[in-house]
């Protein structure tokens, strides 16, 4: 059964929180996130992104860069901008977009239950990815960002969680740049934590909903760990991660799009040829236009029609002309299929995955192309290709 226990957290100071808080290492280019803590000395991309105080020449994965965040990770706490819990606890982290709320517990998961598969993941990872967290984690000895976790709520956690927060004043309680509202709350009762850890081990399965090169990073740490501390007895902090455990009855799964810069010398039309013996290919009619953004009359063509269906789209950029094509399997339950059809036409090399895949968030449930030119892909003077697919979740 899972294992999730309340930890001793460095957290922001209350009246240093806004100025920490940061979008996810993830999801901006270098040049990006130099951009973004222009003005902001205590954001948290000066630990999570430690290239942004060195210069631009330094490469993103020179150890210097792991030694700066180190070293402003460790500043922050000497300078009293971070803190250290004083005892273990587990905290309520709940997250307002569009006056839509999802609350979940912060905590540590175990690496035994990464390894053992009562964490279910499913994906595969990238070893240039993976190789950066563990580097990150090892040097700082930890984990800054937390893996995303999910599960059925057959125990009454969130009954739990919901009569704490209704009883007890929050802790943090502010509104990022995005526009997103973020409260968390303190669990410092010893009953409630006994309580909830408890019915925690009686859940048979957590699931990855996000992190999966940050967890694996922290389980190959916790290993080295191991090692190099034979006498370890399994309650040390290095046999466990940070992860926020959400509820599967909270969550909205949005789009998670893959750019490809090219095809591997194919054009997309002998792609899509070539996809025809696994796909349904339809054309759908998308408008012309001048300017990058799309309208709401011409992405509403770009939905799905019938959600039930398993779905991608393609979307290919020449100039401003778009075509998109909706892509329906035959042969495969889930979305398996858009990593085989890239792996054979060869934006996956020999199970590597090289610079031609980025990724662009989707937060408005269609195809978005303005979003490429925000993922830090360089599409100038060349053809970008874009598979956007629905969301699915099974537990």
């Amino acid at each position: 059964m899972a294992v999730f226990r309340p930890f001793r957290a460095v957290r922001p100071a209350k009246e240093y929180v806004s100025e920490v808080a940061a979008l996810p290492y993830d999801v901006m280019s270098s040049t990006e996130a130099r951009e973004m803590v222009k003005g902001h000395p205590w954001s948290f991309l000066h630990v999570d992104r430690g290239e942004v105080d060195l210069d631009p020449s330094v490469g993103i994965y020179d150890r210097r860069v792991y030694e700066k965040a180190a070293e402003n990770l460790e500043r922050m706490l000497a300078e009293g901008v971070n803190v250290r819990e004083s005892s273990p606890v587990y905290y309520i982290y709940r997250q307002i977009m569009d006056g839509r709320a999802q609350a979940g517990l912060v905590g540590c998961a175990s690496i035994d239950d990464y390894k053992n598969n009562v964490i279910k993941k499913h994906e595969l990872t990238r070893a240039d990815k993976e190789e950066d967290r563990i580097r990150h984690v090892d040097t700082l000895n930890a984990n800054t960002g937390p893996i995303f976790l999910t599960f059925r709520d057959t125990i009454g956690l969130r009954s739990i969680t919901g009569d704490w927060m209704k009883a007890h004043a929050p802790l943090y309680d502010f509104t990022s740049s995005d526009g997103i509202r973020h409260t968390v709350w303190v669990i410092d009762d010893d009953s409630v934590e006994s309580e909830i850890q408890a019915k925690l081990g009686d859940v048979p399965s957590f699931y990855i909903a996000d992190g999966h090169h940050r967890s694996a990073s922290a389980v190959r740490v916790g290993e080295k760990r191991r090692a190099e501390h034979p006498d370890y007895d399994g309650t040390e902090e290095f046999n466990f991660f940070l992860s926020v455990l959400f509820p599967v009855e909270e969550l909205r799964i949005f789009d998670y799009n893959r750019v490809v810069k090219d095809l591997n010398g194919m054009d997309p039309e002998s792609f899509l040829k070539a996809c025809e013996d696994s796909f349904e290919i339809s054309e759908l009619p998308v408008m012309r236009k001048d300017h990058e953004v799309f309208d709401e009359e011409t992405l509403s063509v770009c939905r799905p029609v019938d959600k039930r269906r398993q779905e991608v789209a393609f979307f290919t950029q020449f100039d401003f002309v778009r075509f998109l094509y909706a892509i329906s399997t035959r042969i495969a339950a889930d979305l398996h299929f858009c990593a085989k059809e890239l792996f054979l036409f060869g934006a996956f090399q020999r199970g590597v995955v090289n610079d031609g895949v980025g990724c662009v968030e989707n937060l408005n449930d269609a195809v978005f192309p303005g979003r490429v030119a925000d993922s830090g892909a360089d599409v100038s003077g060349r053809r970008v290709d874009v598979f956007a697919s629905r969301p699915d979740i099974v537990l």
